[in-house]
């Protein structure tokens, strides 16, 4: 069996004859550079796919926003000769773009700056175990910020009974006075709060209460809790997330048990109130380094799915539903590529961005409604498992993991752009600052706000410890970069990645035709044949065609809808149309149709019963989850199964189906 680098390699091999019929006149020159590719990959190895191509990409993106080659070059992006600075790696590319000197060609081929991205970032997010050193490298980067970040405010987030007081003046350091603002300011750098603007912070507290005035009343008895799919810190003590044996005084001051975690308005007599900490998991993210996300309490985690789902809700009711989208990032994605023609807008990206987000913004932002602050403390994990013996007390907010994070960075870094983009416009109306919330989008910590806001921006989110990713953030220039697209001049040019190579595993199928779906449909055509060969003949005979049906430029196409696999299932696309011919066939005469015999990969979810109490919890809680137009479409015994969810166990099989 092949290994993972020869693998790749035939990747390239493929990408190369692509590229070759899409750039006919630089076809001899593609030759010679992927040669060179695969003479480097035999010195470095994997690596030299997943870590140093993806960071010539990076310079290649910061140097088109600047219009010209960055000296800032990255490992083996040397220059070609004292008269061409352009990189000696994919030369032939880099000519269709860059002039001899580096700056832009004023006849660029748009299309090769596509083509070299995904020479560039091809094997960028594929799934392999990064180095031990790489995973100590993103813990060590975690402290550093956590130490980096300061304390809550005393009597406030590490205390059982917070003490809530309004906050004025800077949303991190307050109004520093001689008592104890010299104090606060022992990390600071004094220049982050000498800004060439006035930030007029009374008038962002008061946008922040107006927003929190238009969520409405935050009652914690109408709070609907759910589990989300993650891991919990206390999964050790086996016991089932619906049975609820441990509470904590600070969730029972405002989300009772008796009414949040039990069905009959009673506390069993097994129920522990204690808190346990969160832990701390590196998950595979890229070859150069790990995600940190830290797994919560299971308690904590049951009451975050439902402020989410609050937080989430309340948003249409407020002048922000014009900037955030929880459901769909096609508007970004509009935006962005709209961007890329006229630079009207900036894509902003952040760097650690929940990881950075303090204790003391929080409160600030949402100190207009007491009670939901009250509940943002109460679901809040204080203490952080690391490692063996360290725990630290945090600082921050929360750390990915949390249910309520990401509509909380979502929020405030909402507010703050959109009052980047006021003091930019010179606007102090709150009406008219309402006005131009269509004009932010934000997803997380992917920021799209109007280009000339930008500087603002970058030093109001300096100021509150956050960190703008440079690399990342483009103001300038035609190359744009936000929620997955990536464009420049209007035209998409976001890669296509492979991500996981073929192995027994039956998710490994699935993946594997998706990416060379992927690459088919942006015109890889013999990169997505070299990825379907490394799938059996035995499987791959088994897969349907199916035809394209563009819904959207970016937009993937739905598989094929199939009743016998509840829902979507594998399949081939081509640009030939649908086709299931060459699949076995019979009658079935029951149901009066033509079936074909087709390979799936199923799912199989086992469950874990806990004590009848928990039990019938969980069932009057998930029933509750669903409205009632999807109790009509979904009958309760169609879609609800008693039990915790485990790990699903995964097959492939072969199955019936019809066209």
């Amino acid at each position: 069996m092949k290994n993972t680098l020869e693998e790749v390699r035939e990747l390239y091999a493929g990408l190369l004859l692509d590229l070759q019929q899409m750039h006919p006149t630089i076809a001899a020159m593609l030759v010679r550079d992927f040669s060179r590719l695969r003479e480097q990959s035999i010195v470095q190895g994997l690596p030299y796919y997943t870590i140093t191509l993806p960071a010539i990409a990076k310079w290649l993106e910061s140097s088109l926003s600047t219009g010209c080659l960055k000296d800032n070059r990255p490992h083996h992006c040397g220059r070609l000769s004292k008269i061409d600075s352009r990189p000696a790696t994919c030369w032939s590319l880099f000519s269709l773009i860059f002039e001899s000197d580096g700056t832009l060609r004023s006849d660029l081929d748009v299309s090769a700056i596509a083509s070299l991205r995904q020479v560039l970032l091809l094997a960028k997010k594929l799934r392999v175990e990064c180095k031990e050193k790489y995973v100590e490298n993103a813990i060590d980067d975690f402290r550093d910020i956590e130490k980096c970040l300061p304390s809550s405010w005393p009597d406030t987030w590490d205390c059982d009974n917070p003490l809530w007081a309004n906050r004025f003046g800077h949303p991190i350091w307050g109004i520093p006075s001689e008592e104890h603002g010299q104090a606060l300011l022992f990390d600071l750098d004094p220049a982050m709060l000498q800004l060439d603007f006035d930030p007029d912070w009374e008038g962002f507290r008061r946008l922040s209460a107006r927003f929190l005035h238009q969520c409405g009343e935050f009652d914690p008895f109408a709070v609907r809790p759910k589990h989300g799919p993650g891991a919990v810190s206390d999964k050790h003590l086996e016991f089932v997330k619906y049975d609820f044996k441990y509470w904590s005084e600070r969730l029972e001051s405002v989300f009772p048990y008796d009414f949040h975690a039990s069905n009959s308005f009673t506390v069993p007599d097994y129920v522990v109130y204690r808190e346990f900490p969160s832990q701390l998991y590196a998950v595979p993210k890229t070859q150069s380094g790990p995600r940190l996300i830290a797994a919560e309490p299971t308690a904590h985690q049951w009451i975050q799915g439902g402020i989410q789902k609050w937080l989430e809700e309340s948003i249409s009711r407020t002048f922000l539903k014009d900037s955030i989208d929880f459901r769909s990032q096609e508007t970004s994605k509009s935006l962005a590529l709209r961007a890329s023609i006229d630079q009207s807008f900036a894509t902003v990206d952040l760097s650690s961005a929940s990881d950075r987000l303090t204790t003391r913004l929080v409160e600030y932002v949402f100190q207009g409604n007491r009670y939901l602050l009250d509940a943002l403390h109460a679901c809040r994990t204080r203490v952080l498992h690391i490692s063996d013996g360290e725990f630290i007390l945090l600082r921050k907010y929360s750390t990915q993991g949390s249910a309520v994070i990401f509509p909380i960075q979502t929020i405030v870094y909402t507010l703050l752009s959109l009052w980047a983009l006021a003091i930019t416009r010179g606007l102090t109306d709150y009406d008219d600052i309402v006005e131009l919330a269509p004009s932010v989008r934000v997803f997380g910590d992917d920021i799209i706000v109007p280009t000339d806001a930008y500087p603002v921006l970058k030093s109001l989110f300096e100021t509150c410890l956050l960190k703008v990713n440079t690399t990342k953030s483009h103001a300038s220039g035609f190359f744009r970069e936000a929620c997955g697209m990536d464009a420049y001049a209007g035209v998409d040019v976001t890669p296509a990645y492979f991500r996981e190579e073929y192995s027994s595993s039956p998710t490994s199928l699935s993946s594997v035709i998706e990416c060379a779906n992927n690459f088919h449909m942006k015109g890889y055509w013999n990169t997505a044949d070299a990825l379907l060969k490394t799938v059996p003949e035995s499987e791959l005979k088994l897969l349907p065609y199916g035809g394209i049906n563009f819904t959207s430029p970016w937009r993937e196409p739905e598989r094929y809808d199939s009743a016998a696999s509840g829902g979507r299932a594998l399949q081939i696309l081509t640009f030939s149309g649908q086709s299931f011919q060459h699949l076995r066939s019979r009658w079935n005469a029951d149901l009066h149709r033509t079936e074909y015999q087709v390979i799936d990969v199923t799912a199989k979810v086992p469950r874990r019963l806990g004590e009848g109490e928990g039990g019938l919890a969980q069932f009057f809680h998930s029933f509750e989850s669903y409205d009632s137009s999807e109790r009509r479409k979904r009958p309760t015994p169609e879609f609800y199964s008693s039990g915790e969810p485990s790990t699903p166990l995964l097959r492939k099989k072969k199955r019936w189906v019809s066209e």
